[in-house]
């Protein structure tokens, strides 16, 4: 029994079954079945139909199962516009499409470049809006192409042209200590083309200053020249920047010529010394001298109107026991920059900058030791007291007031207010007592300034 086309589907029979079973339908419709002597004309005819019915059956069996038809999964492209008419330009426009494909697996799998075109070549000048199919360019024989969508409304817009003046935008120059009182722009005016619509938008070109920082060619320049090229900005009435692609300058650049002051403000601060901690324990810090007690800057107006003094690094006193001349710097941190420091040492301007010390500065610091006013306590003792003789005082101790050096005084040991009896006999007297001290502590006082004596003389 022969089997039928859907039994051949699902048998999967492979190529060497198909061509033997082929060979057997060609003996059977060109051939005698057994018992046969011979046939007729109309029974080969038949036959021969039913072989070839068969056999392309079985082509198309064999085909679809080794390289079927398929459709491809749908894939994104951009929309190519040609023969736009001349004068136009188009205006919000379809810029992608979905594009598939349908045909034989090897077709539709092998590598192609397809692009969806949008022909305008149709279109007259004088329209605004069209409707035009796309086709796919680039496709392989035998292979079916579909796009959605398959048509695109565009709308045209008349291309013009006009020209719009130049205008320089100074801006903040770097460094503000710089100022533009004149420039000269070439061209004054430039040609702007592109679309109506977007056309009308555009007032004006503008060209920035340039944002590097510029520099007079040498220090005592007070005017010079500075030239540059720059690409025009398209900017509405508004004054904001138009960034459109469908505008076209011609590629023109603009040559701005500047002329440069500089502009300075002069000032002489104080010098401040800063002196964190004092000199050592018994030390006192009497005074500071300068020298010299200010100095000039330079700079930009709104900077060195703000400036007060200025002050040294620190100066460390720690161990500074005695009056001398100090070498620091000016701490240049908190002038900001392009302030401009004149160093009358070596007659000569330098800028400052934050992350540097200024010019070395001479700073006197007067150190001496530390004066204290003290009360010690003394005891009261006699001396020269006569032979067999004994004597007694009231009070036995007494009060020293001095004012000295405090080192001098905190080296003092006990102390002793000495009585003086050289030459006196029994008796009740009242003698002032007397106390030996350095001669760096000066005048003192004693309390009380009599001390009450009694004399006796000894028991035999």
């Amino acid at each position: 029994m022969i089997p039928t086309f859907s039994e051949f589907r699902r048998s999967k029979l492979t190529r060497d079954q198909v061509r033997t079973f082929s060979y057997v339908l060609r003996v059977i419709a060109l051939g005698r079945l057994p018992g046969e002597q011979s046939i007729s004309r109309r029974v080969a005819l038949t036959r021969f139909l039913a072989a070839l019915i068969l056999s392309s059956a079985l082509w198309y069996y064999v085909t679809d199962q080794q390289n079927p038809v398929v459709k491809s999964q749908p894939y994104t492209l951009f929309v190519n516009y040609q023969h736009v008419p001349k004068g136009l330009a188009i205006r919000r426009q379809v810029t992608t499409v979905t594009v598939s494909a349908r045909g034989l697996q090897d077709t539709v799998n092998s590598s192609q470049q397809l692009i969806p075109v949008a022909d305008l070549s149709n279109v007259s000048t004088s329209a605004r809006e069209a409707t035009v199919p796309i086709t796919i360019q680039g496709g392989r024989p035998g292979v079916e192409y579909t796009s959605v969508p398959n048509t695109v409304t565009v709308r045209l817009e008349p291309v013009v042209s006009k020209t719009v003046p130049v205008n320089f935008n100074a801006g903040p120059i770097t460094p503000p200590t710089l100022i533009v009182p004149g420039q000269d722009i070439s061209p004054k005016v430039i040609t702007v083309s592109g679309p109506a619509d977007e056309v009308s938008h555009v007032a004006s070109a503008t060209v920035s200053a340039p944002t590097t920082t510029l520099s007079p060619p040498n220090p005592d320049t007070t005017t010079f020249p500075y030239r540059f090229t720059s690409v025009p900005i398209l900017q509405d009435r508004q004054g904001h920047q138009i960034t459109s692609t469908d505008l076209s300058t011609g590629n023109v650049r603009v040559t701005v010529s500047l002329q440069v002051e500089v502009q300075l403000q002069i000032k002489t601060l104080t010098v401040a010394p800063i002196i964190p901690f004092g000199p050592p324990f018994g030390y006192q810090l009497d005074g500071v001298q300068q020298r010299p007690q200010t100095v000039t800057v330079f700079g930009p107006p709104e900077t060195v109107s703000t400036l007060k003094v200025i002050p040294t690094l620190p100066i460390l006193l720690q161990n500074v026991t005695k009056s001398m001349t100090i070498t620091t710097h000016l701490d240049l941190q908190g002038l900001g920059p392009n302030i401009i420091i004149y160093n009358p040492q070596k007659r000569s301007a330098a800028p400052s900058q934050s992350n540097q010390s200024g010019p070395p500065w001479s700073v006197y610091v007067q150190i001496s030791k530390s004066k204290v006013a003290d009360a010690l306590a003394a005891t009261v003792k006699t001396s020269h007291l006569g032979h067999n003789l004994q004597a007694q005082t009231t009070p036995r101790y007494a009060s020293v007031y001095v004012t000295g050096p405090y080192l001098v005084i905190a080296a003092l040991g006990p102390l002793s207010a000495n009585v003086d009896l050289a030459g006196l006999g029994p008796g009740v007297y009242d003698l002032k007592p007397t106390v030996a001290l350095p001669r760096s502590l000066g005048n003192y006082s004693i309390s009380p300034a009599l001390i009450h004596v009694v004399i006796k003389a000894k028991p035999k």
